[in-house]
């Protein structure tokens, strides 16, 4: 897997790529026309993405550092790899789109229908384990699309403010979401429905679970690191 053996970071107008064992310095990329908010390695592990202030999507190569191409994907808040690496979701003002990561030809935008004209902000995006479902974090609600067809299937209200980031569970049935409303909720996706409201000690920013156990991780705005177990809560349960 790529992350086993690399990190790839952004910082200003550059990537570094990291060996995770010792902590040395692989490799400098340098090219970006943009500053750097959001980097990832494709799912084959040949590729890194970055995606840039100003909405631009570069792919590069993760063996040279070459720029491979540039996207104008209206990606000024983030973007996903589908789980075979074959498409990508970003997240922009008022619409997700989903691109061939290819070809990079857009395949869909994928939009609320209830959204006012100027839209709201994406703030984050993720596909499902599967990759036949996208969620979204919005300003206050999340989203659950069908990325075949870009249909929305379902919206996730509870929180108060804006919702900062979301993930999604391994196995597809649950989600997790962080807010400035300093909480991290967590929801059954299937149902629609909200299954428990944890505080936080400063406004959720970020927030992953881990690969195998029922346990989720999320930093805030004021530095802290949390590490949510979450044994019981997808049972039914409540904290």
């Amino acid at each position: 897997m790529p992350s086993a053996s690399r990190i790839v970071s952004g910082s200003g107008h550059s990537l570094k790529l990291w060996n995770p064992e010792s902590g040395e310095l692989l490799r400098t990329l340098e090219g970006d026309a943009g500053a750097v908010d959001a980097c990832a390695f494709s799912p084959g592990g040949d590729l890194v993405v970055s995606a840039s202030g100003h909405g631009t999507l570069t792919f590069w190569g993760a063996g040279g550092g070459e720029v491979l191409r540039s996207l104008e994907a209206d990606a000024d808040r983030g973007f996903a790899f589908s789980p075979d690496g074959s498409r990508i979701v970003t997240a922009g003002l008022g619409r997700l789109k989903l691109w061939d990561a290819r070809s990079g030809d857009e395949l869909r935008a994928l939009v609320k229908v209830d959204w006012p004209t100027d839209g709201d902000w994406i703030n984050a995006c993720e596909f499902t384990a599967d990759g036949t479902r996208i969620l979204s974090a919005g300003e206050r609600t999340l989203e659950v699309w069908e990325a075949e067809s870009g249909d929305e299937l379902r919206a996730l209200e509870g929180h108060t403010d804006k919702v900062n980031d979301c993930a999604v569970s391994p196995d597809g049935r649950f989600a997790v979401s962080v807010s400035d409303d300093w909480t991290l909720r967590v929801w059954d996706l299937a149902a629609g429905r909200e299954l428990a409201t944890l505080p936080l000690p400063g406004e959720g920013q970020s927030v992953a679970f881990h690969p195998s156990l029922p346990r989720a991780a999320c930093g805030d705005a004021i530095g802290s690191l949390c590490m949510v177990e979450l044994v019981g809560i997808a049972d039914g349960g409540s904290s």
